[in-house]
């Protein structure tokens, strides 16, 4: 048995909530696992992840590893994890409820979300949260009230608390704009921002 297949044999079986649960609560080391098991090599993996990105019109963004940690040939942009963001809504509504959760719990490891908006502000939902040197504070988040949800990324924030305070003011602005132009899903593309600070 090889490592990689070692270091998954504890995945075998999972449905995609678990293995989902298991990203959110384990170490970065899991995602590589997964990776491998899933692409034969982690490198194998990041390219199949950039061939999907290609497939779901995400033009600027190339992966080099599973984890996110930096590398100067692995990319993306605001604009492209805007589109990955509404993807993940519109395609797997399902697993929305796992990224509404301030804790999640999975085999005993116990993972706090890293999205303060979450539990603060109404109707978030949680996509992603990261920080690298090269980008800042980042975050793509969504939020729903009455029939109409927003999305929105943020990159470059100097701290945590910019970046959420400047995802704040977007969703509050995209409100508004639905409450003047009305809730139908037409108005919301108008709404959508996706900043850097």
């Amino acid at each position: 048995m090889s490592a990689a297949d070692a270091s998954t044999e504890p995945l075998r079986g999972l449905a995609i909530l678990a293995a989902i649960l298991c990203l959110i609560a384990l170490p970065v080391d899991k995602s590589v696992a997964i990776a491998e098991r899933l692409g034969g090599t982690e490198s194998e993996f990041a390219a199949l992840m950039t061939e999907k990105a290609r497939a779901l019109g995400m033009r600027d963004t190339f992966y080099r590893n599973a984890t996110g940690l930096p590398d100067a040939a692995q990319v993306t942009t605001a604009a492209d994890t805007l589109l990955l963001a509404r993807h993940l809504a519109d395609d797997f509504p399902q697993y929305s409820r796992i990224s509404r959760q301030r804790v999640s719990i999975f085999r005993g490891e116990t993972c706090a979300t890293r999205d303060s908006l979450i539990g603060s502000y109404p109707g978030a939902n949680g996509i992603k949260t990261g920080y690298i040197e090269a980008s800042g504070f980042n975050l793509a988040s969504s939020a729903a009230r009455a029939d109409s949800r927003l999305l929105g990324v943020v990159r470059g924030g100097h701290t945590a608390q910019s970046r959420d305070c400047e995802m704040m003011r977007l969703l509050d602005y995209g409100f508004a704009q639905v409450a003047q132009r009305g809730s139908s899903r037409e108005a919301c593309p108008a709404v959508m921002r996706a900043a850097s600070l």
